[in-house]
């Protein structure tokens, strides 16, 4: 069994929803962090060869996430404080459109999501 390390990374929000997306296809995943974004408050579990690329990039990095490693953040944990900044993300889309004056209308696809529904009641 490969063993995951905890390592704090800033992802953006939309990396934060291709996470979510991958999760729900259960498929693999590809990020690319800067220089200024590898240490964050957004807990990834890595291996330890990710977690060493990480240490020695000068540059930034870039990380290949599988499919198993993705559903083993879910089970332990790593995953969830994630899931707190969907409706936050959603409630600024809002807060955008109705700045720009434009109907806000989330897609009818996302709605129908699993666990969607209950994370906007929450908030």
């Amino acid at each position: 069994m490969v063993e995951y390390h905890d390592y704090g990374v800033k992802l953006s929000k939309g990396q934060i929803i291709k996470l979510f997306q991958s999760h729900r296809k259960g498929i693999g995943l590809r990020i690319r962090l800067s220089k200024s974004h590898v240490n964050g408050v957004n807990k990834l579990l890595l291996t330890q060869t990710q977690l060493n690329k990480i240490l020695k990039a000068t540059t930034g990095v870039q990380l290949n996430l599988s499919a198993a490693q993705i559903k083993h953040m879910e089970k332990s944990g790593g995953f969830l404080p994630l899931a707190a900044l969907i409706p936050l993300i959603i409630s600024g889309m809002v807060r955008r459109a109705a700045l720009l004056r434009m109907p806000f209308q989330l897609p009818s696809r996302t709605l129908n999501r699993p666990g969607i529904t209950e994370l906007l009641k929450k908030s």
